[in-house]
């Protein structure tokens, strides 16, 4: 499963949930609730090498910068983040809900296509874990995401694959484990 750390596009943009009509406010900010859009284009080169019926296939996985709109919310709510010790401690949004879309973007096939196919087959958030400040693990936070894409004919390649990622969730401090 190659990684793809090469992105063409990163956007992004994060607000807080508002409470229900009749619900009770977030007591406090690590209760609030957060809507996390990310957006892009990632480039994975991926070449099928494959001929005939015979379909190309592999996973992709990359990470989308969620640490500057994470960062950026915190900032804008006035709510200090604390000091960095030796580890990583930085701002991640632990999953409730997403909703990921991944598609083609852009294809090459060199020569005659004979058969020629290319599909996104399936895609899947990537969760990660960390260690919060109170010192327990949790594996619920968004890390990235992960699509299976396919490529039929001997010199297919897909160049472009583009993602939307929306997860709901609250922002903790951790570091990675």
């Amino acid at each position: 499963m190659p990684v793809i750390t090469e992105f063409d596009n990163q956007d992004w943009s994060i607000f807080p949930v508002a409470p229900a009509l009749g619900a009770p406010p977030a007591r406090s900010i690590d209760q609030q609730k957060w809507v996390l859009n990310l957006t892009g284009v990632v480039i994975p080169n991926f070449k099928s090498g494959v001929g005939g019926s015979q379909w190309g296939r592999e996973t992709i996985d990359f990470f989308p910068d969620s640490r500057t709109p994470l960062t950026h919310a915190l900032l804008e709510a006035g709510v200090p983040i604390p000091p960095r010790p030796a580890y990583d401690n930085r701002p991640y949004l632990e999953m409730e809900q997403w909703t990921l879309f991944a598609t083609i973007n852009a294809i090459y096939d060199a020569h005659k296509a004979v058969d020629a196919g290319f599909a996104v087959d399936r895609w899947r958030p990537i969760k990660g874990g960390i260690i919060d400040q109170t010192g327990a693990q949790n594996y619920n936070v968004f890390a990235g995401m992960s699509v299976d894409i396919a490529a039929r004919d001997v010199d297919a390649w897909v160049y472009r694959v583009g993602y939307s990622i929306t997860v709901i969730g609250r922002i903790v401090i951790g570091f990675e484990n």
